[in-house]
């Protein structure tokens, strides 16, 4: 037996992501409700210079009350394609165009508890 969704319901929609609480049965036979957040597609970027140097942002986030150094990302808007948002967040985030964009593979922010 493997891990089925017995039921799903909507308890939170936001302008990134949404939560379900859903009841699973698990390989075993017991039954859990457990919480998942549905993040919509984004993109991250490691804008490199024609110096070889990696341009970070500095942006306050409210998990850690506090500004951190990133790499520039963001949520695609709707229809939106990711290199099109990737260009989009190199020039809102550090005022650069990109002069090429290569995609170099994709990954699950936060699989535990994020699709």
């Amino acid at each position: 037996m493997s891990h089925s969704i017995i039921s799903r319901k909507t308890v939170f929609n936001g302008y990134a992501f949404g939560v379900e609480e859903l009841k699973v049965t698990l390989p075993d036979g017991r039954k859990r409700n457990y919480d998942l957040v549905n993040h919509k597609d984004s993109v991250t970027i490691i804008p490199v210079d024609e110096n070889e140097m990696i341009w970070f942002v500095k942006q306050f986030r409210m998990g850690s009350e506090c500004s951190l150094l990133e790499l520039p990302a963001g949520v695609l808007d709707e229809k939106e394609s990711p290199e099109d948002c990737a260009a989009r967040e190199v020039r809102e985030e550090i005022g650069m165009s990109a002069g090429q964009l290569l995609m170099i593979g994709s990954i699950y922010l936060a699989p535990g508890y994020s699709n």
